[in-house]
């Protein structure tokens, strides 16, 4: 067991005193008593029966004085070692604050559009410790390395040319100082960001360019300014001038940045009014250091069991309490105590309420554990309860509100193992609801956070698969539906066709009623012979039935029939 207030535990030694105080105390009272009254009547309305009780009561009320004490100095007993990561590298960002910063040859001025492009690098990044560092004749960190990005733009209006008292830009110093802070912590694949005009004043470039080789720091340069001569501003109004009085003019030093990044296997790029320049730095330093891409380290979490002191020291002061009382009230106290006892611990430690979630999630019982793990994180907002509960959910085919679990961890964890678990479980809930498209966008995101996860890549090549399947389908059935349609009209237009064709006919044949009396005596011929062939056939049916089969070849040869008559 361990002790988070270990100084606390200094007020046991009171202890000794406590007990012979109160102890000294009730007999001193006895002894008052005892004057006024004799031994046997003290015997009955004396308030303790023995000497005994006396030292008991004064003994619990000590027990209940030292638990308290260990309770506040915070025992923890048992632990956990989680799995953390940081995803990223430990980018420093050096932004020139020297006066000529003030130029305005770009607008606003150089300072200004400097700033701009730190808060766009911090909106790029995605889990990188980022520290801040205004130089110029000498650096200041400012912000630290920390993944806490809100802090840090709220501290980006704080820089500005006045910020740094020494003026005359060194950047020798700054890499010396970048030296110094890399081998205090032992950092690895270390990036700076330089956002400068490029003008040095300290000479020593050659020895800044063998300290970032023997520390491995790479250098990216974003060069501020637009090229051409520009006045310095000043504060009070008009431009900085040399002792002659003759006007001083800054100017972008691009070959200066360049050769400096080029040396250290960085990358140069001159600012442009858009963030594809950072853009472009950022890709490239997430790029060149993948090594420090998903560190993950152990954290051990320790469990805290001060309640059970606490109810430790409830107990001995019942017990000073009821010590003079009935038997049968004290048995009755006493069960009552340790039912609280044992109960009490349970309900305080959400570990406990996880633990018997997942157990019976274990066992099937989903119900159970969605009530245990709603507990766990009502009394711990830890968000891997949640994600336990998302899971009992989904067992319970409760799809939607698993999938609003499983969002909101993504949003507020800072874990990329829960955000990546979470990622993968909100894309098997789409897969389920045949949302292939969001089930491909989540597998990847987690494919993106853990790329050994075989799972999440096998998952991601189903969900293709499925929904290439599913467009293939729905091409299919575009077609069979454009055919129909085609089908439909061509139908429509036959019978308008035919239509408009019976049409002209009966206008013909009301213009010439003599063609009609023709056709209708052909007809009735036609219909003669048909009858004459078919009694011929009858007999003959009856004579031989192959003489029949003869009959009826010929008969459709004759006339090119391809299918017989409906009474035959």
């Amino acid at each position: 067991m361990t002790f988070k207030n270990q100084g606390v535990l200094l007020l046991l030694l009171l202890a000794p005193f406590i007990l012979l105080s109160f102890h000294y105390s009730y007999l001193k009272r006895e002894r008052f008593i005892k004057s006024f009254f004799s031994t046997s009547n003290f015997a009955k309305i004396g308030v303790f029966r023995s000497r005994g009780k006396l030292f008991l009561k004064s003994l619990f009320i000590t027990l209940a004085y030292c638990m308290a004490v260990i309770a506040l100095a915070g025992p923890r007993y048992g632990f956990k070692d989680i799995n953390l990561s940081t995803i990223g590298n430990n980018v420093f960002i050096a932004i020139d604050t020297s006066k000529s910063m003030n130029a305005q040859d770009i607008k606003p001025d150089r300072i200004t559009v400097a700033k701009r492009k730190i808060i766009d690098f911090v909106n790029n990044a995605k889990g990188e410790r980022i520290a801040l560092i205004p130089f110029a004749g000498q650096p200041y960190m400012l912000i630290p390395l920390t993944t806490d990005y809100s802090i840090f733009k709220s501290f980006i209006d704080i820089v500005d040319t006045d910020l740094i008292p020494v003026q005359s830009t060194d950047f020798y110093n700054l890499i010396n100082r970048m030296a110094k802070v890399i081998s205090k912590y032992k950092l690895t694949n270390v990036a700076l960001l330089i956002l400068s005009d490029g003008e040095d004043f300290g000479g020593n470039i050659d020895a800044a360019i063998k300290l970032c080789k023997n520390y491995k720091i790479t250098i990216y340069a974003i060069g501020i300014g637009s090229g051409e001569p520009a006045p310095i501003p000043l504060k009070n109004g008009g431009f900085k001038k040399d002792k002659n009085g003759s006007l001083i003019t800054t100017r972008l030093n691009e070959k200066f940045l360049e050769n400096l990044a080029l040396s250290t296997n960085g990358v140069y790029v001159k600012s442009t009014s858009t963030s594809e320049d950072i853009e472009f730095i950022y890709k490239k330093i997430a790029a060149n250091n993948k090594i420090n891409k998903a560190a993950i380290y152990k954290k051990r979490i320790y469990f805290n069991r001060f309640q059970w002191f606490l109810m430790l020291s409830f107990i001995f002061l019942c017990f000073y309490f009821v010590i003079n009382e009935k038997k049968l009230k004290s048995v009755i106290t006493l069960i009552l105590m340790v039912m609280i006892f044992q109960i009490s611990p349970l309900l305080a430690n959400p570990y406990f309420n996880n633990k018997r979630g997942i157990s019976s999630f274990n066992k099937h019982q989903y119900r159970e554990s969605i009530e245990y793990f709603n507990k766990a994180f009502k009394e711990d907002k830890n968000l891997k309860f949640k994600f336990n509960l998302g899971d009992s959910l989904y067992k319970l085919k409760k799809y939607d509100n698993s999938s609003r679990a499983f969002t909101s961890i993504i949003d507020k964890s800072k874990s990329s193992i829960l955000k990546e678990k979470a990622f993968y479980n909100r894309g098997v809930i789409n897969y389920t609801q045949k949302k292939f498209k969001k089930a491909l966008d989540d597998f990847k995101l987690a494919i993106k956070l853990n790329p050994e996860d075989k799972e999440a890549r096998i998952n991601y090549e189903l969900t293709l698969k499925k929904l290439q399947q599913k467009q293939k389908n729905q091409k299919h059935r575009q077609k069979n539906n454009n055919q129909q349609k085609q089908k439909k009209k061509k139908k429509q237009k036959n019978q308008q066709n035919q239509q408009k064709n019976k049409q002209n006919e009966s206008k013909k044949h009301k213009e010439n009623p003599s063609e009609l009396k023709k056709q209708k005596k052909n007809n009735a011929a036609q219909n003669k012979d048909k009858e004459k062939i078919d009694k011929k056939l009858l007999n003959l049916y009856n004579d031989n039935k192959v003489f029949l089969k003869q009959a009826i070849k010929k008969h459709f040869l004759m006339h090119k029939y391809k299918n017989p008559e409906k009474d035959w």
